[in-house]
C-alpha cells in the first residue's frame, strides 16, 4: 500500500470520508493524524506516513507535543491538533 495513493482507494476506506460518514471514534489514530498530515511524500502515501509517525512516538500525546505538530498546528492557524490531543484518553 506504500505507493497506492489515498484517491485511488474506494472512498469508503479513506480517512476523511470514513470521518464523515463513521465519526472519530472510528478511525484508528493513524487515520486522524493522515486527516492533519493531508500529504504524504514521494511514494508513501499519507496513511503509511501517519502510521510510521504514530509507531516511532508510540502515542498521538507524544506525536502531537513534539515541534513538529506544534509547527503544523501554528500553520492550519486552527485548534485541530488541540481538538486531536483532547479526544486522546488521559494515561491512567
Amino acid at each position: 500500500m506504500t505507493g497506492l495513493k489515498l484517491k485511488d482507494q474506494p472512498a469508503a476506506e479513506r480517512p476523511r470520508e470514513r470521518l464523515v460518514t463513521h465519526g472519530a471514534d472510528a478511525l484508528s489514530h493513524a487515520e486522524l493524524v493522515a486527516i492533519l498530515l493531508r500529504t504524504g511524500l514521494q511514494g508513501t502515501n499519507v496513511l503509511e506516513v501517519a502510521k510510521q509517525l504514530v509507531h516511532k512516538y508510540g502515542s498521538l500525546r507524544a506525536l502531537a507535543g513534539t515541534p513538529s505538530m506544534n509547527a503544523l498546528s501554528r500553520y492550519m492557524n486552527d485548534d485541530r491538533v488541540l481538538v486531536l490531543v483532547s479526544m486522546i484518553p488521559p494515561k491512567v
